[in-house]
């Protein structure tokens, strides 16, 4: 048997960047990825190929599609610190209510999540 093979040498690059969620409570230990999931609803990246890599898999695959993830305050007063690769939240400075993480591809392709701090 033979079979035509066509190989390219196109690094892997991000077509499509979705998010389950646009709104999520906030839960300590809780990574980047896991705010933009409900249920079977993840957060989905898929390449130029059409092979779709979801949570975990992200990071997984990091070297290739390289994902990074920022956070900005939107209500409250202080800071969000969080690992940019990981997308690890380290530290919660001040009386934060309300933050923004935005997870965003190398292209340009990004989505976002508002998560809200539940106040004591």
């Amino acid at each position: 048997m033979t079979q035509t093979v066509t190989v390219k040498a196109d690094a892997i690059t991000v077509d499509k960047l979705e998010a389950g969620e646009t709104t999520a409570d906030y839960v300590a230990g809780k990574l980047a990825y896991d705010y933009f999931t409900d249920g079977d609803d993840t957060l989905m990246v898929t390449d130029q190929y059409g092979i779709e890599y979801e949570n975990a898999d992200i990071a997984k695959y990091d070297a290739v599609l390289g994902l990074r993830y920022t956070v900005s305050v939107v209500s409250g007063t202080g800071s969000v610190e969080m690992n940019a690769q990981t997308g690890a939240i380290t530290k919660i400075n001040g009386d934060v209510n309300e933050f923004l993480i935005t997870a965003i591809a190398p292209n340009g392709k990004s989505v976002q999540v508002a998560v809200a701090v539940p106040q004591s």
